[in-house]
């Protein structure tokens, strides 16, 4: 066997999240314990294209120095000054935990058998670790992160109603919203009767960024765009977002937006069919948390302007739970450690 082969059952920890599933078994201590075997598949020479594949880590070419169910590091230099420099992806939705166990499902179920066989007839006292894969099937089981995006709008009609656009931004509620749609819709929109604005939410978690003496110098939002439509020359805007609860979706979170432009998008030169990374400036930085979650949203320049649409505006973007793992938005974060620090490197 490749991965660690004996174990002794371990405590499961109970926490709470939207994200269920069997690939909850694929958590951060089994990440931590195969730690060697992954990243010797993520950078030899002779596995590296098929396991970078398999994980859906498509646009990175360089080596990759730790992996985690929902992050990786890559990109370690020594800068000029003699500081080191590296990146982390961060996905939403634990996206490497859903890789490893849908690529390999196969494989988990033949050692969860073996070792349901050999406890019932042997012993009990070690197996492959696979005892315990259609136990971590629940909320119950999974990633106390509470990372996860959300499509939020609001609906008001004007036709009948005399309500206006105004009306429709500045609702303390959304006529809709859902934390599980696989697609979201940053949207200002004029159509019949009626006016639409989508606001999208995406939350990191970041924790994994070290917090003391490490200088956060540049980072992106990558969103998979599936289609736009830019009637009125509409810009969107990467902004803050708070939800009120870590682990639920509310209406009123609609008017927990705020305005200040943390990146933007042009709607003419957003590209279909393809991630489209998003520049973060100083303010957006300064908005990701070292600590736990890193919360964005976006909306439209006619919703942050009250300016009123007169056609279709939106885009349309891949969430963490479409189907298949390889359009969940990311974080990339480039940090500089301090010239003290030695990285190591292992060579395959």
């Amino acid at each position: 066997m490749i991965f660690r082969k004996f174990r002794t059952k371990r405590h499961i920890k109970k926490f709470g999240s939207k994200h269920i599933g069997y690939f909850n078994y694929f958590d951060a201590q089994w990440f931590s314990e195969n730690q060697n075997t992954l990243l010797w598949l993520l950078n030899s020479s002779w596995f590296k294209k098929w396991f970078r594949w398999t994980l859906r880590i498509h646009d990175c070419k360089e080596p990759i120095s730790k992996i985690t169910p929902s992050t990786y590091w890559f990109g370690v230099k020594q800068l000029p000054n003699g500081k080191v420099e590296v990146k982390i992806d961060h996905r939403i939705g634990n996206q490497f935990s859903k890789r490893m166990y849908y690529a390999f499902r196969p494989l988990w179920y033949l050692l969860h058998a073996i070792d349901t066989a050999v406890q019932r007839t042997i012993t009990s006292e070690f197996s492959f670790g696979f005892d315990e894969l259609t136990v971590k099937t629940g909320a119950a089981y999974s990633s106390p992160n509470y990372d996860w995006d959300a499509d939020l709008y609001n609906q008001v009609n004007w036709a009948e109603s005399g309500l206006t656009w105004n009306d429709c931004i500045t609702s303390a509620n959304a006529s809709s919203y859902s934390a599980t749609a696989v697609r979201m819709y940053c949207w200002a929109t004029k159509d019949g009767g009626s006016y639409y604005c989508g606001r999208p939410m995406m939350r990191f978690y970041t924790a994994s960024i070290p917090d003391e003496d490490y200088e956060i110098t540049a980072a992106y939002v990558a969103i998979y765009i599936e289609a736009i439509v830019n009637n009125n020359n509409v810009t969107h805007v990467i902004v803050s977002s708070n939800a009120a609860a870590n682990d639920s979706l509310a209406a009123s979170d609609y008017s927990t937006y705020g305005s200040t432009n943390y990146a933007s998008i042009d709607g003419s030169s957003a590209a279909a069919s393809q991630y489209n990374n998003i520049n973060l400036n100083s303010t957006g930085l300064a908005a990701i948390s070292k600590t736990g979650l890193t919360k964005y949203g976006m909306r439209t320049s006619l919703d942050i302007g009250n300016v009123a649409p007169t056609s279709d505006n939106y885009l349309q973007i891949k969430s963490c739970d479409y189907w298949g793992t390889d359009y969940a938005p990311k974080l990339v974060v480039t940090y500089v450690l301090p010239s003290t620090f030695i990285p190591k490197i292992m060579i395959f």
